[in-house]
């Protein structure tokens, strides 16, 4: 892959975790040479950029393991650059990370295996990606993630809508579609089960949560099955109802 953009992007942490390599990989493919720097500790990050020196646009915390910046790491990262796009691309070590520890906020938290795809728009719609066009006209089509980037106080629920807009379709698709339908939800799992039966009726339909197959009435319009490998005689019990 031939370098493509200009942006300038400061790349910090363990580069040759394994679980991140095709983060770094992607980022040394992207970014123009010269335009690419990499320090393994924000105090290494920092003696990069002297006084009057360009600050980088983009910030990439490539974290391998817990505890590897400390929430004084990540604050110094902050107010040394207030006006950076900052993303922290965690390994599957640092999982629980969101639960357990509060160092990263949770609007720059990627895991690994998602962080190409975000790094991808981060670099296509920042403010400082050069345009391949004279007329100045983007070279690629515009991300649904443009414009869309947000505060680092940013809630879970935010998150998962500036990340994934196309859910807001399927939500709007399933209220169509159920609007006024009886569905019944059969699991042996309460919490599972009142869940999903909550989500039908936001949907518009009519359901009520089932735990036991014996007790749905038959017919069925609709019929949301938790197969649970982990409950035996789950598939006989499918097979069951199907034939009913």
């Amino acid at each position: 892959m031939a370098a493509s953009s200009n942006i300038a992007v400061l790349v910090l942490g363990d580069l040759g975790c394994p679980d991140l390599l095709p983060v770094i990989s992607w980022l040394r493919g992207k970014i123009i040479h010269g335009r690419l720097r990499e320090a393994h500790r924000v105090a290494d990050a920092i003696r990069l950029y002297p006084p009057g020196s360009s600050p980088p646009d983009l910030i990439v915390a490539c974290q391998s393991w817990p505890d590897e910046f400390s929430a004084a790491d990540v604050h110094a990262l902050i107010a040394w650059q207030p006006l950076a796009q900052l993303v922290c691309c965690f390994g599957p070590w640092c999982d629980s990370d969101g639960r357990t520890r509060d160092a990263w906020p949770l609007a720059v938290r990627v895991p690994a295996n998602e962080s190409v795809r975000i790094l991808e728009d981060a670099v296509r719609t920042s403010p400082a990606a050069a345009p391949s066009s004279p007329d100045g006209r983007d070279r690629w089509p515009r991300s649904p993630l443009a414009n869309r980037r947000l505060p680092l106080t940013a809630s879970r629920n935010e998150l998962f809508a500036s990340r994934f807009p196309a859910a807001e379709t399927h939500v709007a698709w399933a209220r169509q579609t159920l609007l006024g339908q009886t569905v019944d939800v059969e699991s042996p799992d309460r919490a599972w089960r009142e869940m999903m039966s909550r989500f039908l009726r936001r949907c518009g339909a009519n359901s009520n949560g089932r735990d036991n197959v014996r007790s749905l009435q038959r017919p069925q319009p609709a019929l949301v099955w938790d197969a649970d490998p982990a409950e035996p005689g789950r598939i006989a019990a499918l097979i069951e109802q199907r034939s009913a």
